[in-house]
């Protein structure tokens, strides 16, 4: 299965705050509080994507007790049980509110098993390590991606007349020396993912495309006129009349550029629109608005991003680099070769597709020096990309 609905890391922050309760788990996705129970949490996107993530067994004697019913009597019996039916309400509701059709419904262990029976409706389900019986067929149906540890033993009934499906992903467990499971209460974890690229993606292809596609269309008109706005002092009002053709006066003053100091406008591309200014190489001019540039190189987006991981950043003062990195006020790293673009620089000028391919070769090329805490190599992959 090589899908589009969640990332990897996206997928993993969701169910960990299933768990969690956290209300913003990750980047765009706020819950709805009005909707979510302790069991069962509905998480909205800006792009109009929704999830519906139904929490695993917390450890509870009553909710071992709903594990023990499914194991001894399947679906038949689970179906009764106080979890199933709160669920299900939330479940419903959500489907009431934003459409089946928009949401995703997700769950790990005892959750999977809930986005299985409950999310027939909705665009796609995926789970994680869900749970199984032997009396019940566990297999799902094609909107169902289930993701598991060859070394999970809670996940392993199936039907054994089935083969594997397209939208299963099998993730191989750690060993020890002699080739058998070296952990499988471990094995279990939705930390699984974490041996999986972070920008992997499960579930249905089309459907988020669609629904990125559509907020990008938004985004970008929302940047043209922001950024009107700034560079001319115009209105919102007559922003979008320039926009719109309604207007030939593109700033305050004519022959003012409509582009930022130390960049020129790209032939063919709509005025104040995302990609239509580039860098002029002869001057170090300031970046687009979008690029949310503080001083000297230093974005809001790597900004943001350095707090996440309670360092602080500042333009570098060393030959060739972009960035130091401060902890407690002690220069722990200095990362980034300056004069090359980054996630955030990238996003500004050529827009999110291009800075997801960027970001992904980065990572690519980067595999073996990004994955230890407390390195440059670690800090230039989390900062600015």
């Amino acid at each position: 299965m090589r899908g589009k609905g969640l990332t990897a890391s996206t997928l993993r922050a969701l169910l960990e705050a299933s768990y969690s309760g956290e209300s913003n788990p990750i980047g765009k996705w706020n819950e709805d509080e009005g909707l979510s129970t302790d069991t069962a949490h509905v998480y909205v996107n800006a792009n109009g994507q929704v999830v519906v993530a139904h929490r695993g067994t917390e450890g509870t004697a009553s909710d071992w007790g709903n594990n023990l019913k499914y194991a001894s009597t399947g679906e038949i019996g689970y179906k009764q049980t106080d979890r199933f039916k709160e669920s299900k309400a939330v479940q419903k509701a959500a489907e009431a509110k934003y459409g089946a059709d928009k949401i995703s419904t997700i769950g790990h262990s005892q959750g999977g098993l809930l986005a299985e029976l409950l999310g027939k409706d909705s665009k796609e389900i995926i789970t994680v390590n869900k749970a199984t019986s032997p009396w019940s067929d566990n297999s799902g149906g094609s909107n169902q991606y289930d993701i598991r540890s060859d070394c999970d033993k809670v996940s392993m009934f199936k039907d054994p007349f089935k083969k594997e499906r397209r939208n299963d992903t099998t993730i191989k467990g750690k060993r020890n020396w002699y080739g058998g499971c070296k952990d499988s209460v471990k094995e279990h974890s939705y930390d699984i993912l974490k041996r999986r690229d972070d920008n992997e993606m499960f579930g249905d292809e089309e459907f988020t495309r669609d629904l990125d596609r559509k907020y990008n269309d938004q985004e970008n008109l929302d940047y043209r006129i922001k950024s009107i706005m700034d560079m001319t002092g115009k209105t919102e009002e007559e922003a979008r009349k320039v926009i719109q053709g309604g207007s030939t006066c593109m700033s305050k003053g004519s022959g003012a550029s409509r582009c930022w100091s130390g960049y020129s406008p790209v032939p063919g591309k709509a005025p104040f629109s995302k990609g239509s200014c580039r860098r002029s190489f002869s001057s170090a001019g300031r970046l687009p608005v979008s690029a949310g540039l503080e001083g000297k190189g230093v974005s809001v987006y790597s900004k943001k991003k350095a707090k996440s991981l309670g360092v602080e950043i500042k333009p570098s003062t060393k030959k060739g680099k972009k960035i130091d990195v401060f902890k407690d006020d002690k220069l722990i790293a200095s990362i980034g070769a300056k004069g090359y673009k980054d996630y955030a620089i990238h996003l500004a000028e050529s827009g999110k597709e291009v800075a997801d391919k960027r970001r992904k070769a980065y990572k690519m090329r980067h595999e073996k020096d990004r994955h230890t805490p407390g390195t440059p190599g670690f800090y230039a992959d989390k900062i600015l990309w």
